[in-house]
């Protein structure tokens, strides 16, 4: 593949980003991408707090020799346009399990599709996936993606404390490395 698109979204690391990290190994080059979505706002201080960790963001991307794109609007019609600025064939994000990021995602299946770009969501933020997590009644879980507080994780070694064999059959995502 030659050109992919990275969207950051709520995970601003860049040293241990799974859908970086994943680009990276499969894209002879990688546009990293923030879409400041108008239908999300907040107080100053939070938005004040974004600023900043994208100007972070874009430090160590230069630093890298890489740089941040930001726009504004719809994240889905903003990596569409800028996929066809840049002959981008791909697409990465981290899942998320907000309703938001739901949305988004799905705006992003439709728009990719139509659109003959691939997308490929990577783990997100949480430990376990959402969908393997079962409340101790052993009933329905809750259907948001958010675990219900009497629900226990997952029995067994965490993934950072399985081989790598035990990693690939469990269908956890290989490990990050450092990007240099």
């Amino acid at each position: 593949m030659e050109t992919a698109i990275v969207l950051f979204t709520r995970d601003l690391r860049l040293h241990d980003n799974p859908a970086l990290h994943l680009a990276c190994g499969r894209a002879r080059q990688v546009v990293p991408l923030f879409v400041v979505d108008p239908a999300i706002c907040g107080p100053p201080n939070r938005i004040a707090f974004l600023a900043q960790s994208l100007a972070e963001l874009r430090d160590n991307l230069r630093q890298i020799g890489g740089d941040l794109v930001i726009r504004d609007g719809d994240p889905a019609a903003e990596v569409v346009k800028l996929a066809a600025e840049v002959n981008a064939d791909a697409v990465y994000v981290a899942d998320d399990v907000s309703h938001y990021a739901t949305r988004r995602r799905q705006r992003l299946e439709r728009d990719c599709a139509r659109h003959r770009l691939d997308l490929h969501v990577t783990a997100g933020l949480t430990v376990v996936p959402p969908a393997d997590l079962k409340p101790a009644s052993g009933g329905p879980g809750r259907r948001d993606g958010r675990a219900a507080a009497v629900c226990p994780l997952a029995a067994g070694p965490a993934p950072w404390q399985l081989g790598d064999a035990d990693r690939k059959r469990l269908g956890y995502p290989d490990p990050i490395v450092e990007l240099s």
